[in-house]
Protein backbone atom coordinates (compact mmCIF):
# COMPACT_ATOMS: atom_id res chain seq x y z
CA UNK A 1 0.00 0.00 0.00
CA UNK A 2 1.44 3.43 -0.43
CA UNK A 3 1.96 6.16 2.02
CA UNK A 4 -0.67 8.16 2.85
CA UNK A 5 -1.57 11.11 1.19
CA UNK A 6 -2.99 12.73 4.29
CA UNK A 7 -0.04 12.85 6.53
CA UNK A 8 -1.62 13.05 9.35
CA UNK A 9 -3.45 9.68 9.25
CA UNK A 10 -1.56 7.05 11.75
CA UNK A 11 -0.54 3.80 9.95
CA UNK A 12 -3.49 2.31 12.21
CA UNK A 13 -5.35 4.53 10.69
CA UNK A 14 -4.39 4.21 7.39
CA UNK A 15 -5.11 0.54 7.59
CA UNK A 16 -8.06 1.02 8.46
CA UNK A 17 -9.49 3.04 5.76
CA UNK A 18 -7.71 0.57 3.67
CA UNK A 19 -9.37 -2.48 4.89
CA UNK A 20 -12.78 -0.20 4.66
CA UNK A 21 -12.24 0.19 1.54
CA UNK A 22 -11.27 -3.31 0.06
CA UNK A 23 -14.40 -4.35 1.99
CA UNK A 24 -16.57 -1.87 0.05
CA UNK A 25 -15.02 -2.89 -3.61
CA UNK A 26 -16.14 -6.39 -2.77
CA UNK A 27 -18.72 -7.81 -5.08
CA UNK A 28 -21.60 -9.94 -4.04
CA UNK A 29 -23.03 -13.06 -5.75
CA UNK A 30 -25.79 -10.84 -6.95
CA UNK A 31 -23.59 -8.01 -8.40
CA UNK A 32 -21.13 -10.89 -9.91
CA UNK A 33 -24.05 -12.04 -11.51
CA UNK A 34 -25.23 -8.96 -13.17
CA UNK A 35 -21.54 -8.84 -14.57
CA UNK A 36 -21.62 -12.34 -15.32
CA UNK A 37 -25.23 -11.21 -17.84
CA UNK A 38 -23.71 -8.57 -19.42
CA UNK A 39 -24.17 -5.45 -16.87
CA UNK A 40 -27.50 -5.37 -18.37
CA UNK A 41 -30.30 -3.23 -16.66
CA UNK A 42 -34.59 -4.39 -16.46
CA UNK A 43 -34.71 -2.97 -20.01
CA UNK A 44 -32.18 -5.35 -21.39
CA UNK A 45 -29.71 -2.07 -22.44
CA UNK A 46 -26.06 -1.67 -20.64
CA UNK A 47 -25.61 0.27 -18.45
CA UNK A 48 -22.20 2.09 -18.89
CA UNK A 49 -22.16 5.58 -17.54
CA UNK A 50 -18.93 6.76 -14.57
CA UNK A 51 -21.74 7.82 -11.70
CA UNK A 52 -24.31 4.99 -11.87
CA UNK A 53 -23.07 2.18 -14.26
CA UNK A 54 -19.96 0.12 -14.98
CA UNK A 55 -17.82 2.92 -15.65
CA UNK A 56 -17.98 4.12 -12.45
CA UNK A 57 -17.30 0.61 -10.88
CA UNK A 58 -14.54 -0.01 -13.05
CA UNK A 59 -12.57 2.98 -11.68
CA UNK A 60 -12.68 2.09 -8.52
CA UNK A 61 -12.03 -1.44 -9.12
CA UNK A 62 -8.95 -0.10 -10.88
CA UNK A 63 -7.75 2.41 -8.54
CA UNK A 64 -8.33 0.08 -5.52
CA UNK A 65 -5.63 -2.12 -7.05
CA UNK A 66 -3.49 0.39 -7.70
CA UNK A 67 -3.75 1.49 -4.37
CA UNK A 68 -4.11 -1.27 -2.14
CA UNK A 69 -2.15 -3.80 -4.08
CA UNK A 70 -4.99 -6.07 -4.74
CA UNK A 71 -4.75 -8.50 -7.62
CA UNK A 72 -8.29 -9.62 -7.60
CA UNK A 73 -9.65 -6.29 -8.17
CA UNK A 74 -7.58 -5.90 -11.15
CA UNK A 75 -8.46 -8.72 -12.26
CA UNK A 76 -12.65 -7.37 -11.55
CA UNK A 77 -11.09 -4.35 -13.63
CA UNK A 78 -9.44 -5.56 -16.68
CA UNK A 79 -12.91 -7.85 -16.84
CA UNK A 80 -15.19 -4.96 -16.84
CA UNK A 81 -12.69 -3.37 -19.33
CA UNK A 82 -12.51 -6.22 -21.84
CA UNK A 83 -16.62 -6.56 -21.39
CA UNK A 84 -16.90 -2.67 -22.48
CA UNK A 85 -14.87 -2.85 -25.74
CA UNK A 86 -15.86 -6.54 -26.64
CA UNK A 87 -19.81 -5.23 -26.25
CA UNK A 88 -19.46 -2.44 -26.86
CA UNK A 89 -17.88 -0.96 -30.15
CA UNK A 90 -16.35 3.01 -29.66
CA UNK A 91 -18.70 3.42 -32.95
CA UNK A 92 -22.11 2.19 -30.41
CA UNK A 93 -20.95 4.01 -27.71
CA UNK A 94 -20.48 7.29 -29.54
CA UNK A 95 -24.82 6.43 -31.02
CA UNK A 96 -26.19 4.53 -27.91
CA UNK A 97 -24.56 7.15 -24.87
CA UNK A 98 -26.86 10.66 -25.09
CA UNK A 99 -24.95 13.38 -24.17
CA UNK A 100 -20.90 14.96 -23.89
CA UNK A 101 -21.19 14.87 -19.90
CA UNK A 102 -18.82 12.95 -18.24
CA UNK A 103 -21.39 11.55 -14.86
CA UNK A 104 -23.95 10.36 -16.99
CA UNK A 105 -22.27 10.38 -20.72
CA UNK A 106 -20.14 9.39 -23.49
CA UNK A 107 -16.54 11.54 -22.02
CA UNK A 108 -17.04 9.76 -19.13
CA UNK A 109 -17.23 6.17 -20.13
CA UNK A 110 -14.35 6.98 -22.85
CA UNK A 111 -12.37 8.87 -19.48
CA UNK A 112 -13.09 5.69 -17.43
CA UNK A 113 -12.09 3.16 -20.27
CA UNK A 114 -9.02 4.61 -20.87
CA UNK A 115 -7.94 5.17 -17.24
CA UNK A 116 -8.72 1.64 -16.35
CA UNK A 117 -6.63 0.70 -19.21
CA UNK A 118 -3.57 2.56 -17.99
CA UNK A 119 -3.28 1.86 -14.76
CA UNK A 120 -4.45 -1.98 -14.78
CA UNK A 121 -1.21 -2.14 -17.87
CA UNK A 122 -3.49 -2.94 -20.65
CA UNK A 123 -3.50 -0.77 -23.82
CA UNK A 124 -5.62 2.64 -23.48
CA UNK A 125 -7.81 3.94 -26.07
CA UNK A 126 -6.23 5.63 -29.34
CA UNK A 127 -6.42 9.45 -29.27
CA UNK A 128 -7.72 9.77 -32.51
CA UNK A 129 -10.31 7.56 -31.73
CA UNK A 130 -10.96 9.28 -28.35
CA UNK A 131 -10.92 12.84 -29.64
CA UNK A 132 -13.03 11.56 -32.93
CA UNK A 133 -15.95 10.65 -30.65
CA UNK A 134 -15.83 14.31 -28.60
CA UNK A 135 -15.63 16.10 -31.63
CA UNK A 136 -18.85 14.59 -32.53
CA UNK A 137 -20.40 14.51 -28.87
CA UNK A 138 -18.99 18.55 -28.16
CA UNK A 139 -21.19 19.43 -31.92
CA UNK A 140 -24.39 17.52 -30.32
CA UNK A 141 -23.78 19.48 -27.13
CA UNK A 142 -23.71 22.82 -28.70
CA UNK A 143 -27.39 22.50 -30.24
CA UNK A 144 -28.63 21.63 -26.61
CA UNK A 145 -26.60 24.21 -24.30
CA UNK A 146 -26.93 21.74 -21.30
CA UNK A 147 -23.73 23.36 -19.68
CA UNK A 148 -23.66 21.37 -15.85
CA UNK A 149 -20.77 18.86 -14.57
CA UNK A 150 -23.42 16.26 -14.31
CA UNK A 151 -25.16 15.93 -17.28
CA UNK A 152 -23.74 18.99 -19.84
CA UNK A 153 -20.42 20.40 -20.83
CA UNK A 154 -18.63 21.34 -17.84
CA UNK A 155 -17.95 17.67 -16.37
CA UNK A 156 -17.21 16.19 -20.29
CA UNK A 157 -14.85 19.39 -20.86
CA UNK A 158 -12.59 18.63 -17.25
CA UNK A 159 -12.77 14.77 -18.30
CA UNK A 160 -11.98 15.47 -21.95
CA UNK A 161 -9.03 18.56 -20.88
CA UNK A 162 -7.26 15.92 -19.02
CA UNK A 163 -6.42 13.89 -21.90
CA UNK A 164 -4.99 16.95 -23.04
CA UNK A 165 -7.15 17.57 -26.99
CA UNK A 166 -6.74 20.31 -28.21
CA UNK A 167 -10.35 20.26 -29.18
CA UNK A 168 -11.47 21.22 -25.65
CA UNK A 169 -10.13 25.04 -26.05
CA UNK A 170 -13.39 25.50 -28.10
CA UNK A 171 -15.17 24.16 -25.48
CA UNK A 172 -14.22 25.78 -22.87
CA UNK A 173 -14.86 28.94 -24.97
CA UNK A 174 -18.09 28.25 -25.38
CA UNK A 175 -18.71 27.65 -21.54
CA UNK A 176 -17.30 30.90 -20.35
CA UNK A 177 -20.01 32.44 -22.36
CA UNK A 178 -22.70 30.41 -20.86
CA UNK A 179 -21.37 31.08 -17.18
CA UNK A 180 -21.68 34.84 -18.33
CA UNK A 181 -25.16 34.64 -20.01
CA UNK A 182 -26.43 32.57 -16.71
CA UNK A 183 -24.89 35.50 -14.11
CA UNK A 184 -27.01 37.81 -15.85
CA UNK A 185 -30.24 35.74 -16.71
CA UNK A 186 -32.18 37.30 -12.93
CA UNK A 187 -33.69 34.16 -12.21
CA UNK A 188 -33.12 31.64 -9.35
CA UNK A 189 -29.61 29.80 -9.84
CA UNK A 190 -28.36 26.91 -9.15
CA UNK A 191 -24.73 27.71 -7.86
CA UNK A 192 -23.42 23.89 -6.46
CA UNK A 193 -21.10 21.71 -8.21
CA UNK A 194 -23.34 19.25 -9.60
CA UNK A 195 -25.79 21.10 -11.69
CA UNK A 196 -25.03 24.88 -11.00
CA UNK A 197 -22.47 27.81 -11.39
CA UNK A 198 -19.77 26.29 -8.91
CA UNK A 199 -19.14 23.09 -11.47
CA UNK A 200 -18.58 25.96 -14.02
CA UNK A 201 -15.84 28.01 -12.06
CA UNK A 202 -14.23 24.71 -11.04
CA UNK A 203 -13.96 23.17 -14.28
CA UNK A 204 -13.05 27.08 -16.56
CA UNK A 205 -10.44 27.74 -13.72
CA UNK A 206 -8.75 24.35 -13.91
CA UNK A 207 -9.07 23.98 -18.03
CA UNK A 208 -6.74 27.71 -17.43
CA UNK A 209 -8.26 29.15 -20.54
CA UNK A 210 -10.87 31.46 -18.62
CA UNK A 211 -10.47 35.07 -18.90
CA UNK A 212 -9.63 36.58 -15.64
CA UNK A 213 -12.94 38.81 -15.58
CA UNK A 214 -14.98 36.41 -16.01
CA UNK A 215 -13.45 34.21 -12.76
CA UNK A 216 -13.90 37.35 -10.75
CA UNK A 217 -17.93 38.16 -11.33
CA UNK A 218 -18.73 34.50 -10.96
CA UNK A 219 -16.55 34.80 -7.62
CA UNK A 220 -18.57 37.55 -6.79
CA UNK A 221 -21.56 36.75 -7.45
CA UNK A 222 -20.78 33.28 -5.94
CA UNK A 223 -19.92 35.42 -2.30
CA UNK A 224 -22.51 37.49 -2.44
CA UNK A 225 -24.74 34.76 -1.28
CA UNK A 226 -23.07 33.83 1.25
CA UNK A 227 -25.31 33.75 4.32
CA UNK A 228 -24.13 35.88 7.61
CA UNK A 229 -25.98 33.44 9.86
CA UNK A 230 -23.37 30.36 9.89
CA UNK A 231 -26.15 28.17 11.44
CA UNK A 232 -27.81 27.05 7.97
CA UNK A 233 -24.61 26.83 6.66
CA UNK A 234 -22.80 29.57 4.57
CA UNK A 235 -24.21 28.80 0.63
CA UNK A 236 -27.68 27.86 -0.49
CA UNK A 237 -28.02 25.83 -3.27
CA UNK A 238 -29.67 28.49 -5.14
CA UNK A 239 -29.05 31.81 -5.27
CA UNK A 240 -32.47 34.11 -5.16
CA UNK A 241 -33.89 31.10 -4.00
CA UNK A 242 -36.45 32.01 -0.94
CA UNK A 243 -35.81 28.42 0.78
CA UNK A 244 -33.30 28.63 3.75
CA UNK A 245 -32.89 24.98 4.84
CA UNK A 246 -29.62 23.92 6.03
CA UNK A 247 -26.82 23.20 3.24
CA UNK A 248 -25.57 20.29 2.02
CA UNK A 249 -22.35 19.22 2.86
CA UNK A 250 -21.23 16.84 0.15
CA UNK A 251 -20.02 17.27 -3.50
CA UNK A 252 -23.37 18.32 -4.58
CA UNK A 253 -24.50 21.24 -3.53
CA UNK A 254 -23.17 22.98 -0.77
CA UNK A 255 -20.11 24.79 1.30
CA UNK A 256 -17.68 22.49 -0.04
CA UNK A 257 -18.56 22.70 -3.41
CA UNK A 258 -18.73 26.20 -3.54
CA UNK A 259 -16.04 26.67 -1.37
CA UNK A 260 -13.95 24.42 -4.25
CA UNK A 261 -14.39 26.64 -6.63
CA UNK A 262 -13.74 29.75 -5.04
CA UNK A 263 -10.22 28.41 -4.16
CA UNK A 264 -9.83 27.07 -7.70
CA UNK A 265 -10.29 30.29 -8.99
CA UNK A 266 -8.14 31.86 -6.38
CA UNK A 267 -5.25 29.38 -7.87
CA UNK A 268 -5.69 30.80 -10.98
CA UNK A 269 -5.98 34.10 -10.11
CA UNK A 270 -3.60 34.11 -7.35
CA UNK A 271 -5.60 35.79 -5.39
CA UNK A 272 -4.13 35.11 -1.70
CA UNK A 273 -7.43 37.23 -0.18
CA UNK A 274 -10.27 35.50 -1.93
CA UNK A 275 -8.54 32.33 -0.54
CA UNK A 276 -7.87 33.88 3.21
CA UNK A 277 -11.95 34.32 2.49
CA UNK A 278 -12.30 30.68 1.82
CA UNK A 279 -10.70 29.60 4.83
CA UNK A 280 -13.29 32.07 6.75
CA UNK A 281 -16.61 30.54 5.43
CA UNK A 282 -15.01 26.64 5.78
CA UNK A 283 -14.09 27.23 9.60
CA UNK A 284 -17.69 28.87 9.85
CA UNK A 285 -19.34 25.57 7.99
CA UNK A 286 -17.20 23.41 10.36
CA UNK A 287 -18.09 24.80 13.45
CA UNK A 288 -20.89 22.69 13.85
CA UNK A 289 -20.28 20.05 11.78
CA UNK A 290 -19.11 16.48 12.11
CA UNK A 291 -19.21 13.18 10.53
CA UNK A 292 -21.28 11.92 13.63
CA UNK A 293 -23.79 15.27 14.24
CA UNK A 294 -24.33 15.75 10.49
CA UNK A 295 -27.31 14.73 10.04
CA UNK A 296 -25.98 13.12 6.55
CA UNK A 297 -28.70 10.13 5.50
CA UNK A 298 -26.56 8.60 3.38
CA UNK A 299 -22.90 7.23 2.52
CA UNK A 300 -22.46 8.05 -0.71
CA UNK A 301 -20.10 11.00 -2.81
CA UNK A 302 -23.14 12.76 -4.21
CA UNK A 303 -24.51 14.38 -0.83
CA UNK A 304 -23.55 11.63 1.58
CA UNK A 305 -20.10 11.36 4.08
CA UNK A 306 -17.88 9.95 1.20
CA UNK A 307 -18.66 13.47 -0.46
CA UNK A 308 -17.98 15.30 3.07
CA UNK A 309 -14.75 13.73 3.51
CA UNK A 310 -13.51 13.30 -0.43
CA UNK A 311 -14.11 17.29 -0.95
CA UNK A 312 -12.53 18.37 2.43
CA UNK A 313 -9.30 16.20 1.48
CA UNK A 314 -9.48 18.04 -2.17
CA UNK A 315 -9.45 21.51 -0.28
CA UNK A 316 -6.81 20.48 2.04
CA UNK A 317 -4.58 19.79 -1.06
CA UNK A 318 -5.64 22.79 -3.22
CA UNK A 319 -5.29 25.08 0.02
CA UNK A 320 -2.85 23.37 2.55
CA UNK A 321 -5.00 24.67 5.74
CA UNK A 322 -3.73 22.18 7.73
CA UNK A 323 -7.37 22.46 9.72
CA UNK A 324 -8.54 20.58 6.64
CA UNK A 325 -6.35 18.00 7.26
CA UNK A 326 -7.31 17.14 10.45
CA UNK A 327 -11.33 17.64 9.32
CA UNK A 328 -10.73 15.83 5.93
CA UNK A 329 -8.77 12.78 8.92
CA UNK A 330 -12.27 13.15 11.06
CA UNK A 331 -14.22 12.31 8.09
CA UNK A 332 -12.31 9.81 6.82
CA UNK A 333 -12.18 7.66 10.36
CA UNK A 334 -16.20 8.90 11.08
CA UNK A 335 -16.90 7.35 7.40
CA UNK A 336 -15.33 4.29 8.43
CA UNK A 337 -17.61 4.05 11.61
CA UNK A 338 -20.76 5.10 9.36
CA UNK A 339 -19.81 1.97 7.00
CA UNK A 340 -20.15 -0.59 9.93
CA UNK A 341 -23.57 1.04 11.28
CA UNK A 342 -25.10 1.58 7.37
CA UNK A 343 -25.63 -0.59 4.20
CA UNK A 344 -24.44 1.39 1.04
CA UNK A 345 -26.58 2.38 -1.26
CA UNK A 346 -25.52 -0.47 -3.92
CA UNK A 347 -22.06 -0.47 -5.59
CA UNK A 348 -22.39 2.62 -7.78
CA UNK A 349 -19.96 5.49 -7.96
CA UNK A 350 -21.95 8.55 -6.97
CA UNK A 351 -24.29 6.92 -4.65
CA UNK A 352 -22.79 3.66 -3.34
CA UNK A 353 -20.15 1.19 -2.29
CA UNK A 354 -17.50 2.57 -5.33
CA UNK A 355 -17.75 6.19 -3.95
CA UNK A 356 -17.16 5.29 -0.67
CA UNK A 357 -13.88 3.41 -2.20
CA UNK A 358 -12.53 6.10 -3.95
CA UNK A 359 -13.28 8.87 -1.21
CA UNK A 360 -11.14 6.64 1.40
CA UNK A 361 -8.49 5.94 -1.24
CA UNK A 362 -8.04 9.27 -2.10
CA UNK A 363 -6.09 9.57 1.20
CA UNK A 364 -4.02 6.52 0.34
CA UNK A 365 -2.38 7.49 -2.67
CA UNK A 366 -2.87 10.27 -5.70
CA UNK A 367 -5.76 9.26 -7.58
CA UNK A 368 -7.44 11.51 -10.52
CA UNK A 369 -10.70 9.42 -10.41
CA UNK A 370 -12.90 12.58 -9.97
CA UNK A 371 -11.87 14.24 -13.07
CA UNK A 372 -15.75 13.75 -14.43
CA UNK A 373 -17.26 14.94 -11.68
CA UNK A 374 -15.09 18.38 -12.57
CA UNK A 375 -12.43 17.90 -10.15
CA UNK A 376 -9.17 16.24 -10.03
CA UNK A 377 -5.87 16.27 -8.20
CA UNK A 378 -4.60 19.92 -8.07
CA UNK A 379 -2.38 20.82 -10.73
CA UNK A 380 -1.14 23.59 -8.30
CA UNK A 381 -2.12 25.76 -5.44
CA UNK A 382 -1.85 28.38 -3.28
CA UNK A 383 -0.37 27.64 -0.01
CA UNK A 384 -2.69 28.87 2.82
Amino acid sequence: MSDSVLECLTAVESARLASTARTMLRLTVEERQWLDAGFRSTAGTPQLDFALGLSGIMTAQAVGSKILGDSELKACALSIHCAILRDAELDALANSISGFGAAHGLTGVLWSVHQAGLICGVSGLDRDVIEECLLAALSAWQTGHQWDVVSGAAGGLNAAHSFGIPATAQGLRILEGACQASLGSGSALDIGMAHGLAGLVAVLARGGRCRPEVLRASVAFLESNARSDGSRGVFPSEAGSSRVARSKFGWCYGDLSVCYALAMAATVLEDYDLLNRVCIYLRSSLDDRGPANEGVRTLGICHGLAGGAHMLLRLWQLTRFPFLADEARRWMLGLCDACERVEPDGMSLIYGRSGVALSLLGALGQTNWDAPLGMGYPLSGLSG
